[in-house]
């Protein structure tokens, strides 16, 4: 009756990969929910100002976050397949990118300032917003670094050591930002710039704990770490091959979903600050729901490697009974407690202050309850596929309908008029059909014959 939960690709296999990278993704999203509660003491300005800035950041990053992350499927497969020198020398290349990349990733600045003083935010909120996504760039560099190493230990499958390395994180990032936000130990209150270079500090201190592990003797010995150091432009290429549609994904993913979110600032402070609280705790959901993604590339990812095809299927069967699990625990919460959720983001002498955007947000936390099962579905599917190495497809298809999503949001909110809930609703549609694309793409098979490494 229980045979899903044991056995390779079952849900204990992928259950031992992914409850560190659900505590590490936990931890992360303890470190954002604590800064924006922190910021919300500030006022609703500094709290969009998080928001917008923060998925501004993101935005502009996206493509190397997505390319980065990727690299977990190629360690995964060439982990499977008993190559494991293969898995160091990637992540030396993704090392190597990143170097090329940091400097393009400064030009963005001045652009993205221009963007902000264009958009038609208010103007407290502009330099706020500009502040914190300039700090946010300049430590991009070292998020990267992190990531490529946490995406090596995921695809070999041993998370413990990206869940330690979040965790100290963590640790230092929310007394940091408290210090540097509010003022303390002699330092003058830095407000929203405080919440971004204590980010900034924390990333530093995850990198450090990464690197230590990632360069440590046992892991030179059983790697071949120290003659993996050289620059391979075969592996380099095959990596842009497949790696760079899912950093177009990424990037233009997000650019329309932060468009979207700038198009709900314009209706008014209140509709930002409303959405800024609900994404709060679709991050809370969102984030850990990510490590799960994670895991299951990691899982069908290693199988692959290994030619065992019928595992990689079991693998995928897991994650979807997980996420499924997941997704029906967070949708209750937000569908039956969002009074409560939302208004622990509000101090009582503010409370008057907030309340129309509490009441908005309620409405729109309860229609999350629904993108939230089909969020998981989507998470997964997108996952398995990308695993295989089936990257041009799913870049093709969440591109297209994220774009649809965001000219129909344009119409709706700028020509229409219609009320933010009405527009959030098409949002929410709009979502729902990406996992039944993926569905129908998952059961032809075509990703299971891809050839993604020698």
């Amino acid at each position: 009756m229980f045979n899903f939960l044991k056995g390779p690709g079952g849900v204990q296999e992928l259950l031992r990969i992914a409850i560190p990278i659900f505590v590490s993704n936990g931890a992360f999203s303890v470190m954002l929910f604590t800064d924006k509660l922190f910021v919300a003491r500030l006022g609703k300005e500094h709290l969009a100002a998080t928001m917008a800035g923060g998925l501004t950041s993101f935005a502009s990053l996206s493509f190397f976050f997505g390319f980065v992350s990727f690299s977990t499927a190629v360690v995964a497969q060439y982990y499977g397949s008993a190559q494991k020198k293969l898995s160091a020398a990637t992540t030396f290349q993704i090392l190597y990118l990143i170097v090329v990349f940091y400097p393009i990733i400064l030009c963005f600045i001045p652009g993205v300032i221009i963007f902000f003083q264009k958009i038609g935010h208010h103007p407290l909120q502009v330099d706020l917003e500009t502040s914190y996504f300039r700090i946010l760039s300049i430590g991009s560099v070292f998020t990267l670094m992190r990531m490529s190493i946490a995406s090596f230990f995921s695809g070999i499958g041993r998370t413990k050591i990206v869940m330690f390395s979040s965790v100290i994180g963590m640790t230092v990032n929310i007394p940091i930002n408290y210090i540097l936000i509010f003022g303390n130990c002699g330092i003058p209150a830095l407000g929203i710039q405080g919440a971004a270079i204590g980010t900034n500090i924390s990333s530093i201190c995850m990198l450090i704990i990464l690197l230590s592990h990632f360069l440590g003797a046992s892991n030179r010995r059983e790697f071949q770490i120290d003659s993996m150091f050289n620059l391979d432009m075969t592996m380099i290429k095959r990596l842009l091959r497949f790696g760079f549609p899912s950093g177009a994904e990424t990037f233009l993913n997000i650019l329309a979903f932060n468009i979207f979110i700038l198009l709900f600032h314009t209706y008014s402070s209140d509709v930002a600050a409303a959405i800024t609280l609900v994404f709060n705790w679709d991050l809370l959901y969102f984030i850990p729901m990510l490590g799960l993604s994670v895991a299951t590339m990691s899982l069908v990812g290693q199988q692959l490697g290994a030619k065992n095809t019928t595992e990689a299927q079991r693998a995928v069967r897991s994650g979807l009974i997980l996420a499924l699990c997941f997704a029906i625990g967070a949708g209750s919460l937000f569908l039956f407690a969002s009074r409560f959720l939302i208004e622990l983001f509000v101090t009582e002498e503010k409370e008057n202050y907030f309340l129309s955007s509490v009441n908005l947000a309620i409405d729109m936390l309860r229609i999350t309850s629904l993108f939230v099962i089909f969020n998981a579905f989507s998470m997964i599917y997108s996952a398995t596929l990308k695993s295989a190495g089936d990257t041009i497809w799913v870049m093709r298809t969440t591109i297209i309908v994220n774009w649809i999503m965001l000219a129909g949001e344009l119409i709706l909110i700028k020509l229409m008029t219609v009320s933010p809930i009405h527009a959030w609703l098409f949002f929410v549609v709009c979502m729902a059909s990406i996992p039944v694309l993926m569905y129908f793409r998952y059961l032809k098979g075509q990703w299971l014959h891809i050839k993604m490494i020698n």
